[in-house]
C-alpha cells in the first residue's frame, strides 16, 4: 500500500484495510523498537530492517529528525539555485509546502524535547 499512494497508510484513513495497515506498521515499529513480540525474533528483525532500509521505502520510515534535515536540504538547494530565500508567495509549490513542514517539524521537535525535559 505505502507505493500506491506515496505515504504510510494512515489510522484515520476510512478504509479499515489501509487504517489496520497503518496500525500494524505502528506495531511493527514499536515492537522493533522495544524488541517485543515478534520483532524479538532476529530473522523477523531482519525482514523488517530490509524493508525499511529499503531505497524504495527508506523515506516513509525516518525520523523527525530526518525528515527536517531532508527538508532543510531541499531549501539549501532552492537558495543556491535562486540566490534567494523561498517565499510563502513563491510560484514553486514544492518550496511553499516545505516552508510550511519545515515550520511544522521545527515545533514537533520542540515539542517532543519539552516533553523529555518534563518526564
Amino acid at each position: 500500500m505505502v507505493h500506491v499512494d506515496d505515504e504510510i497508510p494512515s489510522q484515520s484513513n476510512e478504509n479499515i484495510y489501509i487504517k489496520s495497515d497503518s496500525i500494524w506498521i505502528y506495531n511493527q515499529q514499536k515492537n522493533y523498537k522495544n524488541n517485543k513480540q515478534i520483532m524479538s525474533n532476529p530473522e523477523i528483525r531482519k525482514l523488517w530492517e530490509s524493508f525499511k532500509n529499503d531505497s524504495k521505502y527508506k523515506r516513509y520510515f525516518l525520523s523527525n529528525e530526518e525528515e527536517w534535515i531532508e527538508r532543510l536540504e531541499k531549501i539549501k538547494k532552492y537558495i543556491d539555485e535562486h540566490n534567494k530565500i523561498p517565499s510563502t508567495h513563491d510560484k514553486n509549490k514544492d518550496i511553499e509546502s516545505d516552508l510550511f513542514l519545515i515550520n511544522i517539524y521545527i515545533y514537533r521537535f520542540i515539542f517532543f524535547y519539552l516533553i523529555q525535559l518534563i518526564h
